[in-house]
């Protein structure tokens, strides 16, 4: 399976009347970072696809679908922004979805969450494991070499080279941690998440890539990041043009000092 997701309930009724087809994958992933939906770790070769797939055990559902979906995960923010029928209520502190009663919410949020429990079977560009997936070695140099020639316009236009990066409103980034220690230790059944950085991301984290100038030396990400330079005569490589006829060609400007549509960025919401 090349990219993304098969064998899922993305056409779900619940999923397709409230528009959540498109980010299933992503809130799926959400609710087992929380510890709800849990997959096996090993399968059968002879066993069956449905038998071999993730759940939300009901041993560790700790509160109604409603609040699993709002307090426990914060996923009912990004539920919303996906569907024109849910809504906050300001006044009230709490979610609703237009002309239904208060039985048909009920079973409604029950539909959903039962749904994002049953994500199928992700492809390995949705997981760490995403190098086994051939396109992804075309994707990440496509946009390596898109960076390179960025960084070899800067005296053209000031590119701010600062290490850090924007949150974005969007349910691949929804800035919370969580420790499974406790878990794993046999203590606790949920993880202890909280609002923070993933360890691996700062600026002076260690890579685990080491020794491309056989030397022995290790990088920071930062100091990765001033490797890669395109003017650094020490990289081992080079990319043969920056030429990008194909975007011309339909139209898409490459020339960087045209000002582009800003990208509307922001920190993650709170979460109700």
């Amino acid at each position: 399976m090349i990219g993304g997701q098969w064998g899922s309930v993305s056409s779900n009724s619940a999923m397709m009347t409230f528009g959540l087809a498109p980010q299933h994958l992503l809130l799926a992933k959400n609710l087992w970072r929380h510890g709800y939906v849990r997959c096996p770790d090993t399968c059968d070769d002879e066993g069956s696809s449905s038998e071999c797939k993730c759940s939300c055990p009901a041993s560790v559902m700790d509160g109604t679908p409603y609040e699993v979906l709002t307090d426990r995960t914060g996923l009912m923010h990004w539920i919303d922004s996906s569907s024109r029928a849910i809504y906050f209520n300001e006044t009230e502190g709490r979610y609703h979805i237009q002309g239904y009663t208060p039985q048909m919410e009920t079973d409604a949020w029950e539909s959903i969450l039962e749904a994002l429990c049953d994500p199928g079977h992700a492809g390995e560009m949705y997981t760490s494991a995403a190098p086994y997936d051939p396109t992804f070695w075309v994707l990440h140099t496509t946009a390596e070499r898109l960076l390179q020639f960025r960084r070899l316009k800067s005296p053209e236009v000031a590119l701010d080279e600062t290490w850090g990066f924007d949150h974005m409103n969007a349910a691949s980034d929804v800035g919370v941690v969580c420790d499974w220690s406790q878990v794993d230790a046999g203590v606790d059944t949920l993880p202890t998440c909280t609002a923070e950085l993933c360890e691996g991301h700062g600026a002076s984290d260690l890579i685990p890539f080491t020794n491309f100038l056989g030397k022995g030396e290790t990088y920071t990400n930062h100091q990765f990041y001033d490797f890669m330079e395109p003017n650094n005569d020490e990289l081992p490589y080079v990319y043969d043009s920056f030429e990008y006829e194909h975007c011309d060609a339909i139209g898409v400007s490459m020339d960087v000092t045209v000002p582009s549509t800003p990208v509307m960025m922001g920190p993650p919401p709170d979460r109700r």
